[in-house]
C-alpha cells in the first residue's frame, strides 16, 4: 500500500488541515527528525498533528544533544526518540528539562526580532 494512504488512514484528521500548515509542519519534522523515515506512517501522522510548540521541543532536545556531545557528556537525552519527546506530558517534560522555558522565550525573541 501507498504510504500516503496509510498515513491518512491512520490519521484522518490530517485531511482537515490547511495544506500550507501540513507542509510547514512536515518540513519542520524532516529537519528535526532525520530518521523520520524509520517511523510508521501512522506515527508520522500523529507527529504532524502535534502543536508547533510541541514539535519545537524536538529542536530544544536536539540543541541539548549537540551541546552535551560537544562537551563530551553522555546524558540520557542524547538517546531520546522523537516519539518519546512529542508524547511526553508537559509537566514531565518541564521537570526533565527545566531550562526549556528560558530556551523557548529566547527562541521566540529571536524569531520576532527587536521591537
Amino acid at each position: 500500500r501507498n504510504e500516503l494512504e496509510m498515513l491518512l488512514e491512520g490519521s484522518p484528521s490530517l485531511l482537515t488541515m490547511q495544506p500550507e500548515m501540513l507542509e510547514e509542519k512536515m518540513q519542520r519534522l524532516l529537519e528535526l527528525v532525520p530518521d523520520i523515515g524509520n517511523y510508521a506512517p501512522t506515527t508520522v501522522g500523529r507527529f504532524v498533528l502535534n502543536s508547533n510548540e510541541r514539535i519545537e521541543r524536538l529542536a530544544f532536545v536536539r540543541e541539548c544533544m549537540a551541546a552535551n556531545s560537544a562537551a563530551g557528556s553522555t546524558k540520557a537525552q542524547q538517546h531520546l526518540k522523537a516519539s518519546y519527546v512529542l508524547n511526553m506530558p508537559q509537566s514531565k517534560f518541564m521537570r526533565r528539562f527545566p531550562e526549556y522555558a528560558v530556551w523557548k522565550q529566547t527562541a521566540a525573541a529571536l524569531q520576532h526580532g527587536p521591537m
